[in-house]
């Protein structure tokens, strides 16, 4: 028998918006891999967990070249008040990721959210500041799939899920 607490269940990436359906190696809405998605119901806690890590790494290398949360306080309560979902067992990185993703376009002005946007970004519109952040998380999901599963996922060929 063993001391340690069990692992709390990981939540679920998904947003709601799967693009691997349409042939996409990393899901646009949720950025998992296909296999990630499919195989997920099938996966221990552990392995959940060490997905949602590099989900976050990968989102918090993002907002840290954009943003600085210059009062957490308000950042809380702009996602309470604009009704953004949000775990907050999550990193900081995820929430203002969660606020920018679903909320660019009525959020207003950032500092009333506590977050200040750094230059070079500051010029642009939440908006396309959002869509540069999607871009750049997509590109990122993949550039590490290709690094470290140059061949494709094992066993993913057999199943049809990725295509060379």
């Amino acid at each position: 028998m063993t001391d340690e607490a069990p692992m709390a269940p990981v939540p679920t990436p998904c947003v709601g918006v799967c693009s691997t359906v349409y042939g996409d190696r990393v899901c646009r809405g949720c950025k998992r891999y296909a296999h990630e998605i499919i195989r997920w119901n099938t996966y221990a806690e552990e392995q959940r967990a060490a997905i949602l890590a590099r989900l976050e790494q990968l989102t918090a290398q993002i907002v840290a070249n954009r943003f600085q949360v210059v009062d957490a306080g308000l950042l809380e309560a702009a996602l309470r008040r604009l009704q953004v979902r949000f775990h907050s067992s999550r990193a900081v990185s995820h929430q203002v990721a969660e606020l920018i993703r679903t909320r660019a376009d009525r959020m207003g002005d950032p500092s009333a959210c506590g977050l200040q946007v750094l230059p070079p970004w500051n010029n642009l519109p939440l908006p396309k500041l959002r869509d540069h952040m999607e871009e750049e998380l997509i590109m990122l999901a993949e550039a590490y799939l290709d690094r470290y599963f140059p061949g494709g996922m094992p066993g993913a060929g057999q199943q049809g899920l990725f295509h060379d």
